[in-house]
This record gives C-alpha cells, structure tokens and sequence, in this order.
C-alpha cells in the first residue's frame, strides 16, 4: 500500500515536467515574436515575463529534487513494510533535504533564463538603433540609402529567404564552406531527420554534405534582415500616407 503511494508520485512527475518545459518554450517564442516585429514591444510586460520564466524554472528545479526523493525513498522502501503515513514523511523528509541548498541566485543562471536575456538584449539594441534612426531624420538619408543598397546586394547574393524552409530568415547560420545561409531551425529539423544532403543554392560548388560543425551563427546577416524589415515596415508605413 505504501509503495503505491510512491508509485502515484512518479506518475504525475512525467505531465508536470512537459507542462514546465512548455510554459518555458511559449515565454522563448514571444520574445521571439517581438525580435521579429510581430508583438509590440512593452518593458513592462517583458518584466512580467522574465517573472514567470524564473517561476518556471524554480519550479523545474522543484520537479527535479522531489523526483530525486522519490527514486530515493522507493529504494528504501523495496524490502520494508511501512504504513502510508511513514511513507509520506519519509518523502516529505528526502525533499525538504534535497531542498536545503536552494539559492535564487542559481536560477539566474538556466540555460533558459540565459537564452531568454540574450533574445531580450538583443530586441532593446534592435529597439534603440530604430530610434536613433528615427531621430536622425531627414539628415540620415544618404546613410540610409547605403544601407540599403548593401541590404539589396545581400538579398542578391544569399537570399534573404531559407533554401530549404522558404521562409524568410530570422536566426540565420552560415555555411563555413560555400558562406551560404538557411535558417536555424529549418536546417536542424532536416538534419535531424536525414544524414546527407548538400547545399541546395543553385551554382553552389560546395560538394560536401552539411553536418552540424560546417554550421555558425550569423549574427552579422542577422542584423541585415533585421534592418530590412525595419525598412519595409516604413515603406509600408509612408505608402499608406501617399495613399
């Protein structure tokens, strides 16, 4: 009877940690939605966010340690006839051991929390170069037309769209061998899925197969694609004033 009670426990565990897990990926995704123009941009909601992310992940170091106490008390309890309540504090006990060394300060350090202030770092540079360029105004336009002639030399040599997802791109990575971009995730599903395939830009000469070492973060184009379509939202913008 006790042991069923073991049993219970480890059966929740299972739903909790994707529950988690989830909660942690939809926060990443927002952030990633601002990146890429699709949410407005709030200080104090992305405040809120960082909140729930650390909530998230204290409660996945929780998970953690409660799992350790229960694969703990069940090996104690494999050759023991114990009551339920015995059973019950046994449990209690391991966890609140497994809890003593808990410090906030190791939270700031998951590898989510870290991915999520690099995203959020990232998106406040993007948000201060499209204001100061804004306040520039008028003055700035010859910087600007450079800009954008080197956007359009860029578009015409890679592409700003992945080869293989035919998405525009917002987390490139570079070919090391042919300098070729794709999209992060777009090239990780596939390599997750076959073993060889090569470059598929049309005129690539680059005979090898793509593994994941040939691969890089482009951070370069990425700030390229970003102006870009910071670029096309104000020509939106200033054609529907024409209009």
């Amino acid at each position: 009877m006790a042991t069923q009670v073991v049993d219970v426990a480890v059966q929740s565990l299972g739903k909790m940690k994707g529950n988690i897990a989830s909660g942690m990926d939809d926060i990443l995704s927002v952030v990633g939605n601002l990146a890429e123009g699709e949410e407005s941009f709030d200080g104090e909601n992305l405040d809120a966010l960082e909140e729930m992310l650390l909530d998230y992940t204290s409660m996945e170091r929780t998970l953690k340690q409660f799992t350790a106490a229960v694969s703990e008390v069940k090996a104690q309890l494999r050759d023991s006839d114990v009551s339920v309540e015995e059973c019950k504090a046994l449990l209690e006990a391991a966890h609140q051991d497994k809890k003593k060394d808990n410090y906030d300060k190791d939270l700031q350090s998951h590898s989510k929390v870290l991915e999520f202030r690099n995203k959020l770092q990232e998106l406040r540079e993007a948000q201060e170069e499209e204001e100061e360029e804004d306040e520039a105004g008028p003055s700035s336009n010859a910087d600007q037309s450079l800009g954008e002639e080197e956007l359009v030399m860029t578009q015409t040599e890679v592409g700003t769209k992945c080869p293989f997802t035919q998405q525009e791109m917002t987390n490139p990575v570079r070919n090391t061998i042919c300098g070729h971009h794709y999209e992060k995730r777009g090239i990780d599903e596939l390599l997750s899925k076959r073993k060889r395939f090569r470059c598929p830009l049309p005129g690539c000469n680059n005979k090898s197969f793509i593994v994941h070492e040939h691969l890089q973060p482009d951070q370069h184009f990425k700030k390229l694609l970003e102006k870009q379509r910071r670029a096309n939202k104000r020509k939106q913008a200033d054609s529907m004033y024409v209009d």
